[in-house]
């Protein structure tokens, strides 16, 4: 048995001397005063660094448990999220995709069938008439198109009727007493 200095064993374990030091403190051999037994130092360190590495990446009981525990965690959030989910579905709180779908279809319908019949109520009203009294009624009527769809989505109707009234009626639900028939010219 051939007896090394602190050097040699930190050359042999790639380590500094100061590390040596360290690990005799933390349990490596030592056969005298700054004397070391190479191949007891050499065995020691591997099986130090072993138990150093089983514990960063944690034994095979543990990391099956690790993963149990962390499963389970999931699955108690996902019942968790669920619950919320069927008491806000209890309380009135969800809507189905398929309604939304289905309503936001009849405000495109309503908007469409507005828009398109806006020109057609107001045509007669501008023949003859000069560009600024023009531009006036098209914006009262497009005025008149809006309050009319805010109506529909406050009042929750999206297939164009509002109050058994159509879009097309010369008299809709933003029209009562307004531009097709107050602001008429006489003798049209």
């Amino acid at each position: 048995m051939a007896l090394v200095g602190v050097g040699k064993v930190a050359k042999a374990l790639n380590v500094t001397v100061r590390r040596v030091n360290q690990l005799v403190n933390e349990g490596m051999p030592k056969a005298g005063h700054g004397r070391y037994d190479l191949a007891q130092c050499m065995l020691w360190y591997i099986r130090y660094l072993q138990k150093a590495l089983e514990r960063r990446e944690g034994s095979p009981e543990d990391s099956v448990g690790a993963t149990l525990r962390m499963e389970r965690t999931l699955l108690i959030k996902a019942q968790r999220e669920r619950e919320e989910l069927e008491l806000a579905a209890r309380r009135g709180e969800l809507i189905s995709a398929s309604v939304v779908k289905e309503r936001w279809t009849g405000i495109a319908g309503t908007i469409k069938q507005r828009v398109l019949a806006g020109p057609g109520r107001i045509a007669h009203l501008l023949e003859g008439e000069d560009r600024i009294t023009i531009k006036g009624r098209l914006d009262e009527q497009a005025r008149e198109i809006l309050t009319a769809l805010a109506g529909d989505l406050i009042y929750g109707n999206g297939d164009g009727n509002h109050g058994g009234t159509r879009a097309s009626d010369d008299s809709g639900p933003g029209d009562r007493g307004s531009a097709s028939t107050a602001s008429q010219p006489e003798g049209k």
